[in-house]
Order: C-alpha cells, then sequence, then structure tokens
C-alpha cells in the first residue's frame, strides 16, 4: 500500500488532473491486490480439501487468486508436469475458457473484482486486438456442482434495509446493554455504534469482540476458562433472542429484496468447483426473484419464501463475526 508520504509528496508534484488519475491507479491497485497473492506449489492442496469455517474466507480468497493466476499463465510451468492436480485444475480452466470465448478474439485476462462494490469475484474479459468484446461476470464457489448445493449464493450487508425497522438499532437499544454488563465494559457511543457495526472489526466492539472470542472454542483466543466460555454463551444466547423477537416484530421487504437481488445476480456466471472438475452455471430471474405471498419465519432467525420458478429460498439473519456485523445469508 502506498504511503502517505509518497502521497503528499505527488500532491505537491502534480497538476490537480494527473493527482487525480495517480489516485485513481492506486485504488485500481488496492482493488487488484488479490491477483499478487503469494502462491507456492503447495497451495493447489486447497482445491481438493475443504477449509474450517474459521478459515474459509482466505482459502477461498486464494482460491480466486489462483484462478486469475492460471488464467493469466503467471503459475511455473513445471508444477503442471510434476503435480498432476496443477495440471487438472489448469485444464478445466481451460476448456472453461473455451466454452465461454466469443467467435473472434484475440486474447483474453481475467481481472479480479469482489469486495462490495462487486458482487462478483473476477471478470474473464475478451479483447479482438485493443477492443473488449465480452466480460463474463464470474462467482467462484467451492465444492458444489448447482448453485444450490452452496451454503450461501448471496450475503447482503447491512440488513436493516429489507426490514421495516433496524435491527441494529433494536440490538443497541434492548441488548447491547446487557452484555455490556455481563462482559464489564462501557457501552458504545450510539452514533459511532450504529455507524461502524456494519464493518467485521468495528472499532467500537474491540474490547466486546475480544472477550466474546476467549470463549469461542474455534477461536485462536479460546483460554478454556469458565468465565470466558460462560461470556460467549451468554453472547451467543443474546444474539439468537434478539433475532427471534427482532423477525417476530419486524416486517420483511420483499420488493427490497429482489431489486437487491436482480441486481447482484443478473448476468452472474457461476464456476463451481466439485471432484475434480469445474461446472458453469446460470440462473433465469425467476430462480431469485421472490414470491411475497410465501413468506415466512422459520427457526426463529431465518426469512424463507419461494422464488417465482417454484425455488425454496431462505434469508438467515447473523452476526458474521461474533459480535459485530450483521448480515443476511441466503442460499
Amino acid at each position: 500500500m502506498i504511503s502517505e508520504e509518497e502521497v503528499l509528496k505527488k500532491r505537491q508534484s502534480s497538476t490537480n488532473s494527473e493527482f487525480i488519475e495517480f489516485l485513481q491507479k492506486c485504488i485500481k491497485d488496492e482493488r487488484n491486490k488479490g491477483s499478487t497473492m503469494e502462491i507456492t506449489r503447495d497451495d493447489i492442496n486447497i482445491f481438493y480439501q475443504p477449509g474450517t469455517r474459521s478459515t474459509n474466507d482466505a482459502i477461498n480468497k486464494k482460491r480466486e487468486s489462483i484462478l486469475c493466476k492460471l488464467g493469466n499463465k503467471e503459475i511455473e510451468g513445471e508444477w503442471f508436469h510434476t503435480d498432476e492436480r496443477w495440471n487438472q485444475v489448469n485444464t478445466e480452466l481451460k476448456r472453461i475458457i473455451d466454452e465461454l470465448k466469443p467467435d473472434i478474439f484475440s486474447h483474453y485476462k481475467f481481472v479480479p473484482k469482489g469486495g462490495r462494490k462487486k458482487p462478483y469475484d473476477f471478470e474473464i474479459q475478451y479483447y479482438n486486438e485493443n477492443e473488449l468484446i465480452k466480460t463474463c461476470k464470474m462467482e467462484f464457489k467451492y465444492g458444489a456442482t448447482e448453485v444450490s448445493d452452496c451454503p450461501q449464493w448471496a450475503s447482503p450487508m447491512k440488513p436493516s434495509q429489507y426490514f421495516n425497522m433496524s435491527y441494529e438499532e433494536y440490538f443497541y437499544d434492548n441488548y447491547l446493554p446487557k452484555l455490556c454488563e455481563k462482559y464489564d465494559l462501557p457501552i458504545p457511543n450510539r452514533e459511532t455504534y450504529l455507524k461502524e457495526i456494519g464493518n467485521d472489526k468495528p472499532p467500537c466492539m474491540t474490547d466486546l469482540q475480544t472477550k466474546y472470542y476467549r470463549g469461542a472454542k474455534k477461536s485462536s483466543r479460546y483460554t478454556e476458562l469458565q468465565e470466558d466460555i460462560d461470556n460467549y454463551n451468554y453472547a451467543k444466547q443474546l444474539n439468537n433472542e434478539s433475532i427471534k423477537k427482532f423477525l417476530e416484530l419486524s416486517t420483511f421487504n420483499v420488493t427490497t429484496m429482489n431489486d437487491y437481488l436482480k441486481e447482484t445476480q443478473e448476468g452472474k456466471i457461476y464456476l463451481l468447483w466439485n471432484n475434480g472438475s469445474f461446472h458453469l452455471r446460470t440462473r433465469s430471474v425467476e430462480e431469485y426473484q421472490i414470491n411475497p405471498d410465501t413468506i415466512e419465519i422459520k427457526n426463529n432467525n431465518s426469512v424463507c419464501g419461494t422464488t417465482l420458478s417454484a425455488c425454496k429460498i431462505k434469508m438467515l439473519l447473523r452476526w458474521k463475526n461474533g459480535v459485530a456485523y450483521p448480515g443476511l445469508q441466503i442460499s
């Protein structure tokens, strides 16, 4: 990442347009940093074994980086000859590139995307000389042959926008004071909390998250102390209770959710890897547009319904990082 000193130096020595162009390039480079992730020969293992829940995100990012590097021919050719698994993944990816290619093109490239700005993982861009003639928006999923096999295929943030009331505010007003009392910690400022809680590691919740993970068995911070285990269990109890009560009190906005799903799913191509093969899948609009008349609450934590194509859809309301980062997990 570029330093503050370099930015200031560039600002002093550039015109406004040059400086704006420089900042845009820095942003682009930062977004594409996944393509510069270091890959080792042994990393091919992650295409042949699942990750644990605590490492899934990092492992998936590395898988996506490997695919982009393979597509851009940035992987050591020797690995294909000395490890059949590298050769298998590479050969399968070439088959996919061939299936998606336009009739006329001169070259292609893989461009990492992802993050909150792009609802897919990378693009395959096909060019004829300098002209971009086809862009494929690719979403990679591991361990599945069909989209319906995936634990989740969409994950909208800020869940309150899909209800007639705010879950974040409801939790702050009714449950956060209880948690802070149990943890013997001050309650974060309300405005700060509502501003930061939608992030993975909100600064205002640092101390609360630390105490939470000391009692979580799968966490590297797990202490085995009964006090910490009790604190963890109490937080889970509050989380579950707050979600149950919130879903009872609130009304789900199907129109807003359907708009989100159309915006994020339309034109997306799923690249699924399972048992040594890639599978391409696309979805019709009817497969992810929800029939408003089918909405019901299940398991005290999920909004469920049926799409226009009669597919079941489940929207699980949960905390993604202990006591932070609420969101919906759609499957």
